[in-house]
């Protein structure tokens, strides 16, 4: 769990293997009244709020971006219909009428499970961020670092989660539905 382990980790992968794609498939905490639970977001752009200065002005913030989007990002959008219906009849007992959505996601340090805490800490940052998690900046920098620049991430996390009120009740789901779509993939 955490930006640096997988950064570590997936510098360890491309430098080994020198992956034309590194995937990462996971859970998330998705934005309050934007998505759903089990919802699939495929990240456009993935950055950190937290870095910033503290001076007599407070702590000022200054977002860090890594931008995966590439041109198998384009192709998927061009399918989001049919990963949907993949994912619809991949196991319909357990299909909830998940979306496929697309999107800028946060990157943090820290579990979120507090109300109004995304529109004032990420939305304020990045207006049209989606969700939250913890390690998808550390792995879309290693590749975008790494083996110059030629392995491209898709970070492709389901929501278990709005980021309040926290229980991992939707955890199966989501990592269900997450791997579903990297299946597809």
């Amino acid at each position: 769990t955490g930006m640096i382990d997988a950064s570590i980790l997936a510098t360890e992968l491309i430098l080994t293997f020198r992956p034309k794609f590194l995937i990462m498939e996971g859970v998330l905490g998705g934005r309050p009244k934007e998505v759903e639970i089990g919802d699939v977001i495929i990240a456009t752009k993935v950055f950190t709020p937290e870095k910033g200065k503290i001076n007599h002005l407070g702590f000022q913030k200054e977002m860090v971006v890594s931008n995966p989007e590439h041109a198998s990002l384009t192709k998927l959008r061009r399918e989001r219909k049919r990963i949907e219906d993949f994912l619809a009849s991949s196991a319909p007992s357990r299909y909830k009428g998940s979306q496929i959505h697309f999107g800028p996601i946060g990157c943090v340090s820290k579990v979120i499970d507090l109300e109004g805490y995304f529109d004032e800490e990420i939305a304020s940052v990045e207006r049209k961020a989606i969700a939250l998690e913890m390690e998808s900046y550390g792995v879309t920098r290693a590749c975008e670092l790494v083996n110059n620049g030629n392995t491209k991430p898709i970070i492709v996390k389901a929501v278990m989660d709005n980021t309040m009120d926290k229980v991992d009740d939707a955890k199966r789901l989501a990592a269900w539905n997450s791997a579903m779509v990297v299946r597809y993939i």
